[in-house]
Parts: structure tokens; C-alpha cells; sequence
């Protein structure tokens, strides 16, 4: 059996097993992440970041199907497929695009139903495939860890690279370029400068020269995995309230990172970056913008703090970013070990970034680089 059949019949395995014990007689996955999932890095996207892709795996008992519009079939089998033991099914694209539930229909007839996403009829498997998909596997794992050192060494090449005096388009561009000639694509791409970075926690490039601080942040897809890195550079001495900043926010950051450990759940890693806030004199940051959460086949799961919660256990990922105004600090992390065992592996780390050493924290982060 290749490697990819393999991940796929044992993915496929655990599908089954939750759809026996939830009565499910057919299990629907609509979004690009859980078609990665069970694909093993298959892309049914055309919009990187649409909710549900152009093609939908029906799963049953005893057959996968692909629901497709005719014109993406081709693309789906042949390339994001290939040799995969699943039934195909066309469907016309003026009818997929309308409205695909007819096609759904005509196969599960009066079968229970359940979905990844909202579908008409069907009970929501949302939270129950996520918590599938967030169990990362050895292959899995190792395509993560390739997207991290390609993400990574792509935005800390941009931020040694860019000058003062371009301007944040630029410094956008060139670091899409980079990221693009590994495969890579970057749904999100925050680009800010100076007092861009104070004013603005989700900050879009603008046409503005670059005088003294830049901020790079990427969520970066591929293989339908996602992984979110932020580095921060100075041209010049940094002021000491920004060092004081940064520190923090370290501080905050590893917090997060040592509390996100097999025997803890989502809830308590929050708990407890939220204490390192107020630890370190900033009690009310946390609510200036989100601080993560899981990630893996999404961007994240699911905000950490945003009403949802789950068990964490070893092979999960997690990207906190915690940010004080004026800084962030953020890396994609895989759980290992256990309660007794709490290691986690930064992927994207390269060793050739300045680090802060924060005593009696497991982890070192990411300093503002002076240029």
C-alpha cells in the first residue's frame, strides 16, 4: 500500500469509528481542511480561504464518493487524488454552484446525515472532525514541520532584506514571492511600519515608506496545513519601552506555549496566558485582540477564549499570538510527549533568529531584530 493510501484508510478508519458511535450513516466534508485532512494535502480550493471547496468527499460505511462540478474534476483526480479508492461523481457545474444538495441527496438518500459544515438536514459534525483533524499523524506532521522551516526562513529573509524607504507593498511582495517558490501560498499577509504597528493589530499593507520598524506576519498554507509566524525588525536602537514590550509579550507567549500540554485543555493554556498579561502589567492587552488557538488543517480551529474548548494531547499544534500595542509575538508549535512530558517542537524556529531568554520558561522567543 503507498504511503498516501495508507493515511488515507487510517484517517478513513477514525472517520468510521466516530461516525458508528454518533449513528451517522453519512458523514459530508465540505471544507478545504477536512479534504486535506483525510487526502492527505489534497487542494479543493480555487479561493484560498473559501469556507467549502469546489469538491465535497461523502463518506458512508463502506464508500467514499467526490462530489465535483464537471469542471473541476479533472484537476481533483488526477492531482489532488491521484490513486486514491474513491467513487466519482460529476455534477453539472450549474447545478453544483446553485445548489449541491441534490447530488447529496441522490446518494444518502434517507440516511442520516451529518456535516463539517452547515448543510440542509444535516446534524453538525463541525466540532467532531475538528477534533479529528487537530490529532496530527506522522505524515502530517512531517509535511508541517517542511511548511514551518519554508515559512519561516522565507519571512526572516524578508526582514533582513527590506530597507528604509520601501514601502509596505514592497516588503509584501517580495516576502508573497518567496513564500510562493515553495509552494506556499499566504491567505494572510499583514505587513505594518512605526506607529502602523501600535495603532493596528491586524494591519493590510498600505503605500507607506518604511522608516524605522517593521512588522511581517504570514499565515501560510500548503498541503492544507497552516502555519503563522510574526518577526519584528528595527533599523537602529530600539527605545527601551519596546524592549520592555517585547519582553513582555514573550513572556506571555511562552506562557501559552508551556500550559498547551497533553492533560491541559485549550481553556487552561488560555487561563494561563492571561495570568502572564496581568503578571506582567498588562492585565487588559488580551483584549485587544485574539491570542490563537489550534491550528493544523485551518488557520486555527477555533480563538482559544471564543466559547469552544477541547482536551489537548500530544501531536495537537498551536499558534498563540499575544500581542501589546506596538508588538506581537508568534510561532507554530506541535505538542509531544505527555503530562509528565510536556516538550512541544517550535517548526517554525530556524536558530537563526535573536531570541529572548526567559528564566524559568521552557522555550526562548523571538526577538525584535536591530538592524
Amino acid at each position: 500500500m503507498q504511503p498516501r493510501t495508507a493515511e488515507f484508510e487510517s484517517k478513513l478508519g477514525a472517520l468510521r469509528r466516530l461516525m458508528d458511535g454518533r449513528g451517522w450513516d453519512w458523514l459530508l466534508l465540505q471544507s478545504p481542511g477536512s479534504f486535506a485532512w483525510l487526502s492527505g494535502g489534497g487542494r479543493s480550493y480555487i479561493v484560498d480561504g473559501d469556507p467549502r471547496g469546489v469538491g465535497l468527499l461523502l463518506v458512508s460505511s463502506h464508500s467514499v464518493h467526490l462530489l465535483a462540478a464537471n469542471i473541476e474534476l479533472p484537476r481533483l483526480t488526477e492531482e489532488e487524488l491521484p490513486g486514491l479508492p474513491i467513487k466519482i461523481e460529476s455534477v453539472p457545474w450549474t447545478e453544483f454552484f446553485a445548489d449541491p444538495e441534490p447530488a447529496v441527496r441522490g446518494l444518502t438518500g434517507g440516511g442520516r446525515l451529518a456535516s463539517d459544515l452547515p448543510f440542509p438536514g444535516a446534524e453538525s459534525a463541525e466540532r467532531a472532525v475538528s477534533e479529528l483533524r487537530s490529532r496530527l499523524g506522522p505524515s502530517d506532521i512531517e509535511r508541517y514541520r517542511s511548511l514551518g522551516a519554508d515559512t519561516a526562513a522565507a519571512v526572516e529573509a524578508t526582514a533582513r532584506e527590506i530597507r528604509p524607504g520601501q514601502n509596505e507593498f514592497e516588503a509584501a511582495a517580495l516576502l508573497q514571492e518567496k513564500l510562493n517558490r515553495t509552494g506556499i501560498v499566504a491567505p494572510v499577509l499583514l505587513v505594518a511600519s512605526d506607529e502602523r504597528i501600535r495603532r493596528h493589530r491586524h494591519p493590510l499593507p498600505v503605500n507607506k515608506p518604511i522608516e524605522r520598524y517593521l512588522m511581517l506576519v504570514s499565515c501560510a498554507l500548503r498541503d492544507g496545513l497552516w502555519c503563522s509566524i510574526t518577526r519584528l525588525t528595527h533599523f537602529g536602537p530600539i527605545d527601551p519601552d519596546l524592549k520592555a514590550r517585547a519582553l513582555a509579550c514573550a513572556s506571555v507567549d511562552a506562557a501559552y506555549i508551556a500550559a498547551s500540554r497533553p492533560g491541559n485543555a485549550v481553556s487552561d493554556a488560555f487561563a494561563a496566558g492571561r495570568a502572564e498579561y496581568a503578571a506582567q502589567g498588562y492585565p487588559q492587552e488580551w483584549r485587544e485582540h485574539h491570542q490563537g488557538g489550534p491550528a493544523g488543517y485551518g488557520s486555527r480551529e477555533f480563538f482559544a477564549g471564543a466559547g469552544v474548548d477541547m482536551d489537548i494531547g500530544s501531536g495537537y499544534s498551536f499558534a498563540w499570538n499575544p500581542s501589546i500595542a506596538g508588538v506581537k509575538s508568534e510561532d507554530t508549535v506541535i505538542v509531544g510527549g505527555g503530562p509528565d512530558d510536556p516538550s512541544f517542537e517550535v517548526i517554525t524556529e530556524t536558530g537563526r533568529w535573536p531570541a529572548i531568554e526567559l528564566p524559568g520558561k521552557p522555550v526562548t522567543r523571538p526577538a525584535i531584530l536591530q538592524r
